[in-house]
Formats: structure tokens, C-alpha cells, sequence
């Protein structure tokens, strides 16, 4: 039951990406959850908060991204609902232990 919930929520999020509506309280209303329910029950399942799995998620679909060289940067930064390519290169970075362009760079 746990593992289809977890699912639940990746599909969610990896089918809203870049819609700038994708926040706890969207997760809430699309799992028919209340918004501390969600909390809990993420929190308890992934030892995270559910901004920092919306996060995680965003920031794995980038290095997917940026894996296929096929998009720059900054347009990698918007396509998973990043606002700003800076704090976008601070959390890919705080994430994987690289910038990404040097993540690039080493898929190159």
C-alpha cells in the first residue's frame, strides 16, 4: 500500500513538472489527503518533506535531461518547474555533488 502511494506521488509530480501550481496543497487535493496528512505520511515513508520530494524528483528528471545533451541548461532549469537557473544550480548541486554543466560535461 505504501509503494502504491509512493508511485501515486511520483506519477503526480512527473506529470506536472513545470506547471508552477505543483505544491503541497496540489499533491493534497490530488491524493485526497489533508495537507499534514501528507506531511506525516510522506515524511514517515521517506524521511522527507514533501517540498523536498517534489524537489528530488524535479532535480532527477534534470540529470536525466541534461544526460541526453539535447537541451541547454536554462531550458532544462524551466521544463521541471525551476524558476530561477541559479537556485537551480545550487540545489542540483547540493543534490549530486556537481554543477550541471559540469554534470554535462561528464556525459559528454
Amino acid at each position: 500500500m505504501d509503494n502504491k502511494f509512493l508511485t501515486r506521488i511520483n506519477e503526480i509530480i512527473e506529470q506536472n513538472f513545470s506547471n508552477s501550481e505543483l505544491s503541497v496543497d496540489f499533491l493534497a487535493e490530488e491524493l485526497c489527503i489533508s495537507r499534514s496528512g501528507l506531511f506525516a505520511k510522506i515524511k514517515t515513508l521517506v524521511e522527507m518533506t514533501p517540498n523536498e520530494l517534489i524537489q528530488l524528483v524535479r532535480l532527477k528528471k534534470a540529470a536525466e535531461l541534461l544526460a541526453t545533451q539535447k537541451y541547454r541548461i536554462n531550458e532544462i532549469c524551466y521544463q521541471v518547474g525551476f524558476n530561477n537557473p541559479s537556485y537551480f544550480s545550487k540545489c542540483f548541486q547540493k543534490q549530486f555533488g556537481v554543477l550541471p554543466k559540469d554534470f554535462m560535461n561528464k556525459k559528454n
